[in-house]
């Protein structure tokens, strides 16, 4: 449930952002991943520069990472298994 909840929060970032700037968080957050992010590490906190003032734990920062590639290239096998997480976050990011 987490991942959807983390999906949802991306969804939610990225409603008033353009798909050139949601493409370049995903890059940011890529770049960070290529140096292993633990999803187990829930004391750990990253900030990234395209989202000030914000604080991810590392699976948090997975699951925007996530959602901004399913906005530009969403057929790219990330090995992240969230799908069904991010399909049920969609859903509820439309109702509201």
């Amino acid at each position: 449930m987490a991942v959807t909840m983390y999906c949802l929060d991306a969804l939610q970032n990225f409603a008033d952002k353009t798909p050139e700037q949601i493409k370049e968080i995903g890059y940011e957050i890529a770049m960070l991943a290529r140096h292993g992010l633990d999803p187990s590490d829930n004391e750990k906190r990253i900030h990234i520069g395209l989202i000030p003032n914000k604080e991810f734990t590392p699976l948090q920062l997975l699951a925007f990472m996530y959602v901004a590639w399913q906005t530009f290239e969403p057929e790219l096998d990330m090995n992240l298994d969230f799908k069904n997480e991010y399909l049920l976050a969609k859903q509820m990011f439309e109702k509201k």
